[in-house]
């Protein structure tokens, strides 16, 4: 019993390291033979793919702050670049982080690259102006219809130069920003 009971645990383990993509449900007849591998890609799986779909998420703790570009460009390509494997239709996207600017006042404008083209176009997701007090932005975006793939979900901003992105100076401005993507369907 405790042999057959390891046997599970580890199975249920390795399937959620493991990401399952949805199999569309089959249509059964009444005299269909039912076996274990029927259902397991259609019922185990599944289950598993709609509890655990695919996401990625990166908190910044970089000891400093990010600096405005002049026109759209990546805030972090390293680290607010998150890749996602879909098994396609829509994902949520989701950014908050502290801005403040190191003198004057100008406007942030932030958006999403998809797979290298802006979501938003013209002044992106979001925008607000901020002065030398730091201001709370964020935004969450429903990316829709996208195909079953690797999609790559990129940060930008279109900010002056002495716009900032606070991330986790340890300063007066000691906050982590979070970018998230989700596959929700």
């Amino acid at each position: 019993m405790m042999k057959k009971l390891w046997h599970v645990i580890c199975a249920s383990l390795i399937l959620r390291l493991i990401h399952l993509a949805w199999t569309t449900p089959r249509n059964w007849a009444a005299d269909d033979d039912l076996d274990e591998d029927m259902m397991n890609t259609y019922i185990r799986d599944n289950q598993i793919a709609l509890k655990d779909p695919p996401s990625e998420s990166y908190v910044l703790n970089e000891a400093g702050e990010y600096s405005g570009a002049a026109a759209w460009a990546d805030i972090d390509a390293a680290n607010l670049t998150l890749t996602l494997v879909t098994s396609g239709g829509d994902v949520m996207v989701s950014f908050a982080g502290t801005f403040y600017m190191t003198v004057g006042a100008s406007t942030v404008y932030l958006d999403v690259e998809v797979d290298g083209a802006r979501t938003a176009g013209d002044d992106g997701i979001i925008g607000t102006y901020i002065t030398t007090a730091a201001v709370g932005l964020s935004f969450t975006r429903l990316i829709e219809g996208l195909a079953a793939d690797t999609h790559v979900f990129v940060l930008q901003w279109d900010a002056v130069a002495n716009a900032r992105l606070a991330a986790g100076s340890g300063g007066t401005h000691d906050v982590h920003p979070q970018f998230w993507a989700r596959e929700v369907s």
